[in-house]
C-alpha cells in the first residue's frame, strides 16, 4: 500500500471509513458506537465474566445492552452471527495478546444507579472465541524477493470456549480467507493513517 496508486488508495479508504456507516447518532462511549442492538440475555457465567474483566466488585450492580453491529475508531465490526447473514465478515479480530479471535457478542455495561448524570460505570466488554495459529509455510516471490506469507497466519480449528475482553484489547479487523483444500489463512488488514 505504500507505493500504490493513488486510486487504489482512496478505494482501500472508503472501504475502511464508509461514510454511509453514519446512519445516526447510535450510542457512544468513547471510541466505541453501537449501531445496531440485539436481544442477549446474559447467563450467570456471563454475568460473572464481565465482573471479572472489568473488575468489578460482587456488590456493584449493572445493566448490559448488547450489539451485534459497532463501529469502533471509525472502523465497522459486527459479531459472528450477525456476520453470517452476509458476504462480508466483519467479526474477526486481533487481539493485543496475539490472538486472532471471532466476536460472539458485544457488551455495553453500565451502572444501575439512578443518578441521571451517571458517570459511575460505562464499558464494553466482548465475548470472543479465540483461535490457534501457526506462521503459514514460505513462498517467496523471486521477482521481489520477499516472503509473501510473512503476514499470513494458517488457522487451526477455534477454540470452543468463549472469553471476555475488554474493547481496548482489539488490535485490528482481520481477514480470514480458505483455499480451495479447505485451510484457513488469516490477515490482518493494513493500517491507513
Amino acid at each position: 500500500m505504500v507505493n500504490s496508486h493513488e486510486s487504489v488508495v482512496d478505494l482501500y479508504k472508503k472501504f475502511c471509513n464508509s461514510t454511509r456507516l453514519a446512519v445516526g447518532p447510535g450510542f457512544q462511549i468513547g471510541q466505541f458506537v453501537g449501531l445496531r442492538k440485539s436481544c442477549t440475555d446474559l447467563t450467570e457465567f456471563q454475568l460473572t465474566a464481565v465482573r471479572e474483566c472489568l473488575q468489578l466488585e460482587p456488590t456493584l450492580h449493572f445493566t448490559c445492552q448488547s450489539y451485534d453491529r459497532f463501529l469502533i475508531k471509525g472502523q465497522i465490526f459486527s459479531t459472528e452471527a450477525y456476520a453470517s447473514n452476509f458476504r462480508r465478515n466483519n467479526s474477526f479480530v486481533l487481539l493485543s495478546n496475539g490472538c486472532f479471535a471471532h466476536i460472539k457478542a458485544c457488551i455495553v455495561v453500565n451502572c444501575d444507579c439512578s443518578n441521571v448524570q451517571c458517570v459511575c460505570l460505562k464499558d464494553i466488554v466482548l465475548f470472543v472465541s479465540c483461535c490457534t495459529s501457526t506462521r503459514a509455510k514460505s513462498f517467496v516471490d523471486t521477482y521481489v524477493g520477499i516472503d509473501l506469507k510473512q503476514f499470513v497466519r494458517q488457522m487451526s480449528e477455534a477454540d470452543d470456549s468463549v472469553i471476555a475482553v475488554r474493547l481496548g484489547d482489539v488490535i485490528s479487523k482481520c481477514v480470514i480467507v480458505n483455499d480451495v483444500c479447505k485451510r484457513s489463512y488469516a490477515l490482518r488488514l493494513p493500517q491507513i493513517l
